[in-house]
């Protein structure tokens, strides 16, 4: 019974998080799309263009377009918060951002609720499978995260889905800095350490969660959820109804589809390895560069400044949290912008306007940023890898051309054994042989004068991201390094490679797979089983022991006015479950100085408090006879 009530509340949870974001994001997006109708409106009208048909944006407008709209003040709010060395708290700044957009709903009521596709009946109706399939995301996060961590086989601690990874011990420094003022680290104030980092954005969301919930490992829990269903939803929300080409799937191909994107390995390891941002970051890309291959394709039905606003938002949310794949990420939304609508640049002149018009906007974008957030942008990771003089190992920072040659980082030594060979000579040979079949059907197309079809356009860009696949595989030959190439990887190609799957499938199964022998299709079937059992397989991922903690007694906690938490001494480096304590303890407590110190050395070099906390080590021994250390506090204070 216990056990049902892990998965219920994690469900619940993640579920209700989800769709509060969902709703909040939504709201945001509509109405800042119908105050933009309105200023294009009034704007027209003041310039006497009476007879000129006002094309307005918010009836047309798809959910990727609101929703790249509506994280947009959200991402100013988070960097506004920690402009001028300061941090304000994230719910006030949180609230403020709301009431700004609920004013201009109230200004623009009529407009922004638009057929009554704000929360009406068009809204659900439009959104009801979106609904399901994040129901079915939560319920089955909701039992990996059970079945992913037994605490009876850990010395009872905390279901923290994390492995080794310090990733998420950097996050809930953040944390604190966006919520607590009473917390420090290593004697430093958790603000510093918000301002030294460029993830703002993502740590803003975070920290909003962990307000709200009664424990930061719940918290955290939360947070990957949320993010993760985001980033299911981006890659796969569109499959149960794809349609491409007049071809779609059966009911039951799209049940497999979804089920399939369900249990992506991918996912599952970016949650473990507590790579937060590059989840955000991937969904915000997959957004981004899909609606602004849906504004090339519809251009005649949107209005002309929808393109500029898309990458100036674009920019915006990127830059809050992302900055160091900002400049790879405008190239390929960039690209993509180029691809389809790529007949207006067979007119040197008109393709010249054009592309300095786009190379304007992109600069506008960063020259705003760059100036009312200048903070985010003098940060010591993102200024000092503009240096070509300066090497590079610590985090992956593309912001240069010589970034991946500098790259000097020993957990990710590239051994050129026979996996990587085969990898390459196939990756190799399988790119070339696909790259034949697109020059082979852009030639028909070209024949047939259909060069200007979405279908071409989409061959196009396959091609393009083909390539830039077998760059990815030949630059394993001179780097040492690959930490990078792997960021690079998992952040670009993937999600690109993503949006070309079901096109791909379905073009194989129309043009081979149906009139192939029974034999080559019971064949055919078997890889593809096969191919599904070693993907299910690799949700099994290792969560690694953290902590745990009880609160024997608080009666004398008004008597003390500081607390120094110090972590354990056989624990592992990346193991900083102290954190997790003082976080509720500070949340707890307001009132109480909490300073918590990474080694024990280092408490003499600090001011005596009141009390200290050690955790205690409970040494434990998992399937593999590996020795694990979960590090216990008992508090009493």
């Amino acid at each position: 019974m216990e056990s049902l009530g892990t998965i219920f509340s994690v469900f619940i949870g993640c579920l209700t998080a989800t769709l509060v974001a969902c709703l909040i994001v939504h709201f945001n997006g509509k109405t800042v799309i119908s105050t933009i109708d309105l200023v294009s409106s009034l704007f027209n009208r003041v310039n006497k263009k009476n007879n000129y048909t006002v094309k307005k944006w918010l009836p047309i407008a798809t959910e990727r377009e609101v929703i790249i709209l509506g994280l947009v003040p959200l991402a100013i709010a988070s960097l506004i918060s920690t402009s001028e060395g300061n941090c304000y708290h994230s719910i006030p700044s949180f609230l403020i951002t709301e009431a700004v957009v609920f004013s201009l709903f109230c200004l623009n009521f009529k407009q922004a609720n638009w057929n009554n596709n704000l929360f009406g009946r068009n809204f659900l109706s439009r959104n009801l499978v979106v609904f399901l399939l994040a129901t079915l995301w939560c319920l089955v996060f909701s039992i990996w995260c059970f079945f992913s961590f037994n605490p009876a086989f850990n010395a009872g601690a905390d279901r923290l889905i994390i492995n080794g990874n310090a990733d998420m011990w950097f996050y809930t420094r953040r944390f604190a800095g966006y919520n607590l003022d009473n917390v420090s680290f290593d004697n430093s104030p958790a603000c510093a350490y918000l301002q030294i980092s460029p993830k703002k954005f993502s740590s803003f969301i975070g920290s909003i969660l962990v307000y709200f919930s009664p424990t930061t490992v719940f918290a955290i829990t939360l947070f990957q959820g949320l993010l993760s269903c985001s980033l299911f939803l981006s890659l796969f929300g569109h499959w149960h109804n794809f349609i491409y080409n007049g071809k779609s799937l059966s009911f039951k191909a799209a049940i497999l589809a979804i089920l399939w994107g369900v249990t992506s390995p991918l996912i599952y390891w970016l949650l473990i390895t507590s790579y937060a941002s590059n989840i955000l970051f991937i969904a915000i890309f997959v957004l981004g560069i899909t609606a602004a291959r849906n504004i090339c394709l519809n251009r005649d039905r949107y209005p002309d400044f929808t393109e500029a606003i898309m990458l100036f938002s674009f920019v915006i949310c990127v830059f809050s949290f992302y900055i160091v794949l900002l400049p790879v990420a405008l190239f390929f939304y960039l690209i993509t912008l180029i691809v389809y609508q790529y007949e207006q640049y067979l007119t040197p002149i008109y393709g010249i306007k054009t592309f300095a018009k786009l190379m304007l906007t992109a600069g506008i974008a960063i020259l705003f940023c760059v100036i009312f957030f200048n903070h985010q942008i003098a940060l010591k990771e993102v200024a000092g890898n503009l240096n070509i003089m300066e090497g590079h190992g610590k985090n992956f920072v593309p912001l240069n051309p010589w970034s991946l040659l500098q790259e000097r980082l020993n957990p990710m030594p590239v051994r050129r054994d026979f996996g990587v060979w085969f990898n390459i000579v196939v990756g190799t040979i399988v790119s070339g042989f696909i790259l034949k079949i697109i020059y082979t059907q852009l030639s028909i197309l070209n024949n047939k004068n259909q060069s200007k079809t979405f279908y071409y356009k989409d061959l196009i860009a396959a091609a393009l991201v083909i390539v830039a696949y077998v760059i990815y595989l030949f630059a394993y030959i001179p780097l040492d390094f690959t930490y990078r190439l792997g960021k690079f990887v998992v952040s670009l190609i993937y999600p690109l490679a993503i949006l070309g799957l079901l096109p791909t499938i379905l073009w194989y199964r129309d043009s081979y797979y149906h009139a192939k022998s029974r034999t080559f299709k019971l064949i055919g079937s078997g890889l593809i089983t096969l191919h599904l059992v070693l993907h299910l397989s690799q949700m099994s991922l290792s969560v690694k022991p953290m902590g745990k903690y009880q609160l024997i007694s608080t009666k004398n906690v008004n008597k003390i006015d500081s607390l120094t938490i110090i972590k354990c001494q056989k624990s592992d480096p990346s193991q900083k479950y102290q954190k997790i304590v003082g976080l509720d303890l500070a949340k707890q407590y307001p009132d109480l100085k909490i300073n918590i110190l990474t080694e024990d050395s280092a408490i003499a070099n600090y001011p005596a408090t009141d009390l200290i906390l050690r955790g205690r080590d409970i040494e434990i021994e998992d399937d593999d006879n590996d020795d694990n250390i979960v590090c216990a506090f008992e508090i009493d204070i």
